[in-house]
């Protein structure tokens, strides 16, 4: 009975984990003009997990974190810092409010009311953090992004009461592992033929072929690393754009997609931030603002730092870790396969799809 509870709570947080790397896919498509303001929408799992008890809750905060990262492809760059930090503390923060409410006996914070006060204080954690990076130019978007945070927090606990996903975690899960099964029947029809396509398909990929060999890919990994550290003790800009170029490189080599715009967007904000805080000789004025040399070197020189190691992190991600071959990594990406497959099978707009993954008439 025991391994029976034991099992069932794994399904529960390899589902939800899944399920915070499927709106993070949502998010993804939705459009985005600045590195922070997000909706936050793998938010929408914590709040289905309140909950949990304590232990329970922290694995699941720790995985998602760790798990969003990786595939995210951020573990090599100072994103995953501010990833961890905010994400553990708005997340405990959601937890003990929550708990409080049980402890008092009365509705003292409703869901809308937790879930705007996570996204605050997860806002408030990343300006604090990026400033320590980026200066104290960062703080100018603070009052906009706790405005947006009252917003995200908002729909993140509408979308949460609306999916139902307490209510109907249960079944989603039966419904993946359904599907899971009839995938397991045709592909023992079909085991020779999925080898030889398999087979054919390492051929295709140098990364792939890397990932075969052991030695070689712990050698790759060692150098990501140093590459990445490296990165941030260059000072010379001509320097860092090689850096870029190499980074971008392998990343291609590695099978993973340049968004430049995303880069020019981080650019652009890092930049901004910088010029905010005048250093050095005066370029030139406009009005009553200084725009400084030392602050526009400072915003290249960080931002091209910034895109490096984004674009190493993304290429990290693609090796074959010992943790992608675990157990509770594979349940997670296979939970997170069958969501996006019922999404993409979906016919309409996102929103409709998203209804009809969670089946909701």
């Amino acid at each position: 009975m025991r391994n029976l509870r034991k099992s069932l709570l794994t399904n529960k947080i390899t589902f939800l984990i899944a399920l915070s790397l499927f709106f993070s896919y949502i998010e993804t498509i939705l459009p985005k003009f600045t590195p922070f303001f997000k909706l936050g929408l793998p938010n929408t799992i914590v709040l289905s997990a309140l909950n949990f008890n304590f232990p329970s809750f922290f694995l699941l905060i720790c995985a998602k974190t760790f798990i969003s990262s990786l595939f995210g492809g951020t573990l090599l760059s100072p994103f995953f810092l501010i990833s961890i930090c905010q994400s553990f503390i708005s997340s405990f923060v959601m937890f003990f409010l929550n708990k409080l409410n049980l402890l008092m006996q009365k509705r003292l914070f409703s869901i809308y009311g937790i879930s705007i006060c996570g996204a605050s204080i997860s806002s408030f954690i990343q300006i604090l953090l990026c400033s320590v990076y980026l200066g104290k130019g960062t703080f100018v978007i603070l009052g906009p992004m706790l405005v947006f945070a009252i917003f995200s927090g908002f729909f993140t606990a509408f979308l949460s009461e609306y999916l139902k996903i307490s209510k109907n975690m249960n079944f989603l899960i039966n419904k993946i592992n359904k599907m899971q099964k009839k995938l397991e029947l045709q592909e023992s029809s079909n085991s020779q033929k999925n080898l030889q396509t398999q087979q054919l398909q390492k051929k295709k990929k140098i990364i792939e072929r890397i990932n075969l060999n052991p030695k070689m890919s712990k050698m790759l990994i060692i150098f990501l690393a140093i590459l990445t550290f490296s990165t941030f003790l260059v000072q010379n800009v001509f320097m860092l754009c090689v850096f870029l170029i190499i980074s971008f490189s392998i990343q291609i080599v590695s099978g993973k997609q340049i968004k430049f715009f995303n880069h020019v967007v981080l650019w652009f904000f890092v930049i901004f931030c910088a010029i905010l805080v005048p250093n050095g000789e005066v370029l030139f004025k406009i009005g009553s603002f200084f725009i400084t040399k030392g602050a526009v070197f400072s915003g290249i020189t960080k931002s091209l730092k910034l895109s490096i190691v984004a674009s190493l992190s993304l290429s990290l991600c693609s090796m074959d870790f010992t943790i992608k071959k675990s157990f509770f990594f594979t349940k997670v990406m296979e939970d997170f396969r069958f969501l996006m497959q019922i999404f993409n099978e979906s016919d309409g707009n996102i929103f409709k799809k998203i209804k009809k993954t969670f089946e909701i008439e």
